[in-house]
Parts: C-alpha cells; structure tokens; sequence
C-alpha cells in the first residue's frame, strides 16, 4: 500500500507513550520476561526522541514514510501484547522485529527532538499536525481494493424511497479495522472516486484521532468546506450555526478519518448539528473498535 502526499502514522505517537509506561509497570510485576520487558521500554522511548524528525521528513523521503509504517505495524502489535498477559515469546518477537528498526535510525540520520513541540491555533501540537491524513490518494500505485471500493461506494450511494419516512436524512457507515488494514486507504479511493464525486455536493475530510474535541473538529469542518483557514470563534454556539448554514439542505458527503470517541454524549454533540444536511447525506467514519462504530450507529461497510 502507498499513500501519495498523505501521513503514515495515524497515531504512533500516542501508542508507544501509553505503552511505555504500562511496560514499566508490568517489569515490576512481570515473572520472567523482565528482561525482554526492559529491552522493549528502551527501546521505544529510544525511538520516540527521534519520531517527531522522522514524521517531517516522511514528505521527502519515502524510505523514511516506509520506516514509520513499519513502525505503526510493531506498535499495534505491542499494544495488542500488552493488553493481554505479556509472554516472553510474544515479547522476544517484537523486540526482534523493532531491532531492524532502530538498525535504521542511524542510517536515515534521525535527530532527537525536544518533548515540548510548538501547538498551532488550533491547540494542535506539531507532532498532531504530523499525524494528519489528506484526502488525496496516487490511485496507480494502489491495487487489490476495488471490490470493497464499490460495496461501500453502494452503500453510501444506494438510493431510498422517500416514501420511507423511518430513514434519516443524514446516515453513518463504518469501516472498521486493526491499524494496518488499510482503512485509510480504502476511505481516500471512495472519497476521490468520480462517481461519488457526481453523487454529493459537497464533500469534506476531517482527520479526528484520539482527541476529541468538537468545537475543534466543527472549525476543521468549516476550513474544509471553504478550503480557507477559519478563524476560532468564542461562541459556540455561533460556530455550530456557521456549520448549519453551511451545510443545510445540501446532500454532503463527510469523512471522519481516526476516530477513536467512545461517547455518546460527545458523539451526538457533534452529529446534531450536521442533520440538517439534504437526503442522502452519509458520514463516512473509519476506526480501530467495533465500539467505537456503536457508538456512531448506521451501517458498517461490508
């Protein structure tokens, strides 16, 4: 898989901090595997000084873009292991694999970075900012989603009768998967797809990630409608009326890339006020968790 202009990470950052500390708690618990537990905490805080440089170089260099990916696959994989009771070949075999790269930091050069990154206006840090994925795709280099391109194509698509009075104007459908499965991917292909492009008037790309904040992702709604930057408002509430108007009565198309939310209440602070969007409308949502799809309701994309 090869994504052209985007960002490979999608939250390797935040893994291998929350990882970090839980391996320091499980090496005083831990009954024979310390040393391999050790091995891997070192290693990555070892990486973490260097990722945020890795992150601004993977523009410009692909090997290094290639680098993190195989970094976000070993990070989801430890996190799996330590979610569960930590066994030394499970271990041994992620710090096998994170050996070859760490191999590379010094081949690619990478410098360590300070902890304190700067934050842009929108409370962003530079290494959240990284992290962001963009719409576009290098379709040639893609091969192998076309099936599951056209089923969700389909279903954000699929025209309901207006004599249906139980269906909702504005409708969420899911792709739902482990990181590295390519959900990002397969959103892009659907979002760039001409058809799609033919069927909504208007279509917007928020990446979300494990920071929820609404009236943040409300601001990233309005810069992707107008393809402008958008000034902070103090009023929520005039926020959310610049959405409505923005969006009222018009078929869209929006896809919520990363969502990590696990609550309703927030959820449905934030789907209020897009429901005034025309018939057919879709929300596009990809996340890790089957909570998570839930949450949001609406279909998940076969």
């Amino acid at each position: 898989m090869s994504i052209a202009g985007g960002v490979f990470t999608n939250g390797v950052t935040e893994i291998l901090k929350k990882l970090v500390p839980v391996i320091g708690r499980e090496i005083g618990l831990a009954w024979g595997v310390k040393d391999e537990l050790k091995k891997l905490r070192d290693t990555l805080q070892m990486i973490l000084s260097v990722i945020a440089d890795a992150e601004r170089r993977q523009q410009n260099d692909a090997a290094v873009g290639l680098w993190l990916r195989r970094l976000k696959d070993v990070a989801y994989d430890a996190d799996d292991v330590m979610d569960d009771f930590p066994m030394k070949p499970e271990i041994k075999h992620i710090n096998q694999r994170l050996d070859g790269i760490t191999k590379d930091i010094n081949r690619f050069q990478l410098q360590s970075t300070p902890a304190n990154n700067t934050s842009n206006s929108h409370g962003e840090s530079s290494e959240q900012r990284s992290r962001q994925t963009e719409s576009s795709i290098n379709e040639s280099s893609i091969s192998g989603r076309e099936d599951d391109k056209k089923k969700i194509i389909s279903t954000l698509t699929k025209v309901i009768p207006s004599s249906d009075s139980n269906q909702e104007k504005v409708s969420v459908v899911s792709i739902v998967g482990m990181g590295g499965l390519g959900k990002t991917t397969l959103a892009q292909l659907v979002y760039n797809d001409e058809f799609v492009k033919e069927q909504f008037n208007l279509r917007m790309w928020v990446h979300v990630s494990q920071h929820f904040d609404v009236e943040k992702l409300f601001i990233k709604i309005m810069e992707s409608i107008t393809r402008d930057k958008f000034d902070i408002l103090s009023n929520f509430d005039v926020l959310t009326n610049k959405v409505r108007e923005q969006l009222n009565e018009k078929k869209y198309l929006l896809v919520l890339e990363d969502l990590w939310n696990e609550s309703d209440e927030e959820w449905e602070q934030l789907r209020n006020p897009l429901l005034v969007g025309a018939q057919g409308s879709k929300i596009l949502i990809t996340t890790r968790t089957t909570k998570v799809a839930n949450v949001v309701k609406g279909n998940i994309a076969p």
